[in-house]
Order: C-alpha cells, then structure tokens, then sequence
C-alpha cells in the first residue's frame, strides 16, 4: 500500500509498505493515473471539491478507503509530497519538521506544522462523509 509520493532527483519515489519504486514520470501523472484507476479524473476531482467544498488549495485526494492523499504543498510544487492518511501511525513536531511514523515503521520528515496536517486529515474526513452520503441517497 501507497505511504507517500515525493520528487527524488529527477524520478518520483513512491514508497509502499513493502517496497520502494523510483519511477521516470512527473509525480502528478502518478496521482492523475491512480485517478483513472477509479474511473474517474483528477481534474474533475478538483473542480467538484473546489465548488462543493469550497476548498480551493492543497486538496486532498480521496481516492477509495485505503488510499487518501493529501499534499503537503502547493501541488505544482517540486517539493511537494503526497501522505496517504490511512497509513499514518504517528506525528510528532521534532527539530526537522514533522515526524510522520507510518504503520510499516517507515519515517518521513516534513516542513510543516502539525496543525496543517490535521487540517488536511479533516479535509479527507469531509470528502469521505460527502461521498458516503452521495451513494446512500
């Protein structure tokens, strides 16, 4: 399973709990292709969270239950990395950032606050709830 997604020289490393992929693609096409894996596009995705959210920077990607991404920065940020949430074990505020410790024992240093990763968290949870409700009409 997907932990995070970040620019690595000059490939896209995708760290999973059993494995490390380094690939020859831009780190967005990586997040449009696993869109499409859903049926469904990234671009698209954007536009209805931005009107129905009325979120319009950093927006989380839900894309099923065990993969929801959030992003770090700005996404058309080189160093922008993307945290799956569900892989999330703990986070800690340490001298480098924020620790971010994945279930796998993985660790990740991030140059944010612990406050704006739970913003996004909650995000996830508000895309969640609105889906959840969308198919339970």
């Amino acid at each position: 399973m997907i932990e995070y997604i970040k620019h690595e020289g000059l490939m896209t490393k995708v760290v999973k709990t059993n494995e490390i992929l380094y690939l020859n693609k831009p780190m967005i096409s990586i997040i449009k292709s696993l869109c499409y894996e859903k049926l469904f596009s990234y671009e698209g995705y954007k536009k209805a969270v931005r009107k129905k959210l009325d979120i319009s920077y950093k927006i989380p990607l839900y894309v099923d239950e065990v993969l929801q991404l959030f992003p770090i920065e700005n996404t058309r940020n080189y160093e922008n990395i993307w945290i799956n949430s569900i892989m999330i074990k703990d986070m800690r505020m340490g001298e480098e950032g924020v620790c971010i410790t994945f279930f796998s024992m993985h660790k990740i240093y991030v140059n944010t606050s612990l406050n704006s990763i739970n913003k996004q968290i909650n995000r996830l949870k508000q895309i969640r709830n609105m889906l959840s409700k969308h198919f339970h009409v």
